[in-house]
């Protein structure tokens, strides 16, 4: 960025940085560089895709208009012609997309292969939706053809109904109708639309419940999970509480670690409830030695928080791999010894605990280790609030 600072009317250096940033997942910076260098350069094509490439599901109309002026001033923009495939495959044209996708194949080079895979999944996905289309008109869909409709439509702004007139059709016509409504609310949740995904979420429980056989067992405790878990994005704690208990019901067993996961759930669910004595039960089935030294803490059962820290730090390695569920060999031994490393915030936990002991040079050595094993911002205010002064570099 210093680059910019010298030669601030730079344009290839905004849009470089741009696609750079894109990279990196960092789409807000992204984006203001690349208006930036339009600004400087209203026809710079590289600026011109990557706005519209981040328009493709916000402003399409938008998003149409620079790909065009792309093409005229670069009428062999491979890039260019597959997101006008991708975005007329969005809105449903898949004859038109295939024929811009086509042209995009024709123009990248063979060593483009990211771009050359991307065009091959485009105009296959293209194809696919428009067979099982044929296939919902003709009413011979099966379950898994419902579930890619109805994810496909779920992605299209212009239909965000037709997802749900999909699945409450697939409700009526598979023998399991609670798998629609289960994902239906899984739809809904991560469109934010939590009060709906709630109500679907109940609906799959009790289809589930009045069409109850043993091997379903384990899918209302599923269900009971994912209603949990939106009940606690909706801030709703108590009645997440609820749900989470219920994934209990029924004589179908959780493996280990989804047993540890919703122990450790309800246990953070108490603690945010100020019931830190409910919490550390829960937690004691969590396998968590950081939730549950967070929670003596809470208890100032200092003396116990240190011992589990301790006692995790020191843990071997095929035991710390078998406590996280990771794969292990037929001796016990991690599958990879070169991935294990003890956590870096069990001594950040560590130094809280020392330093609320009022043990702040003890408090200062877990705070180092901890920033040896990993260079976190977490562990560099903590040593600064005991420094009184920022961390020397």
């Amino acid at each position: 960025m210093d680059a910019i600072k010298l030669q601030p009317k730079e344009t290839k250096l905004y849009s470089e940085f741009a696609s750079f940033f894109k990279k990196c997942h960092e789409r807000e910076r992204a984006v203001a560089l690349a208006q930036k260098a339009l600004k400087l350069s209203p026809e710079n094509p590289r600026a011109l895709i990557l706005i519209a490439e981040d328009e493709l599901y916000r402003d399409r109309s938008k998003a149409l208009m620079d790909l065009e002026k792309v093409i005229k001033l670069q009428p062999k923009n491979a890039r260019a012609y597959m997101l006008l495939g991708r975005l007329l495959y969005l809105t449903g044209d898949y004859k038109k997309a295939k024929e811009y996708l086509q042209r995009a194949k024709e123009l990248v080079s063979a060593e483009n292969k990211s771009l050359n895979q991307h065009i091959n999944i485009l105009t296959k996905q293209a194809d696919e939706i428009a067979e099982l289309e044929n296939a919902l008109a003709e009413g011979t869909l099966e379950w898994k053809d419902y579930a890619i409709l109805a994810m496909y439509y779920s992605e299209r702004a212009e239909t965000p109904d037709k997802a749900k007139e999909i699945l409450y059709a697939a409700s009526n016509n598979i023998d399991k109708p609670w798998l629609a409504h289960e994902m239906l609310g899984r739809i809904l949740k991560n469109n934010r639309k939590y009060d709906e995904a709630v109500k679907e979420y109940q609906e799959a429980i009790q289809i589930a419940q009045e069409n109850q056989n043993t091997d379903d067992d384990y899918q209302i405790n599923s269900l009971n999970v994912k209603l949990g878990d939106t009940y606690k994005k909706m801030g709703k704690l108590e009645e997440a509480l609820c749900a989470y208990n219920n994934s209990f019901t029924g004589t179908s067993q959780w493996g280990e670690g989804s047993w540890h996961s919703r122990f450790k759930q309800i246990g953070d669910i108490y603690f945010r409830l100020g019931q830190y004595d409910m919490a550390e039960v829960a937690y004691q089935y969590s396998n968590d030695p950081i939730a549950k030294a967070i929670v003596y803490r809470a208890l100032n059962k200092y003396g116990q928080a240190l011992s589990v820290l301790w006692s995790a730090i020191k843990e071997e390695p095929e035991e710390s791999w078998k406590r996280h569920n990771k794969p292990v060999n037929k001796d016990g031994k991690p599958v990879n010894d070169i991935w294990y490393k003890v956590d870096y915030r069990l001594y950040l936990e560590l130094g809280k605990t020392y330093k609320e002991m009022g043990q702040p040079g003890k408090a200062m050595a877990a705070y180092w280790e901890a920033l040896k094993l990993r260079n976190s911002k977490e562990a560099d205010t903590a040593i600064e609030e005991l420094f009184g002064e920022k961390v020397p570099k």
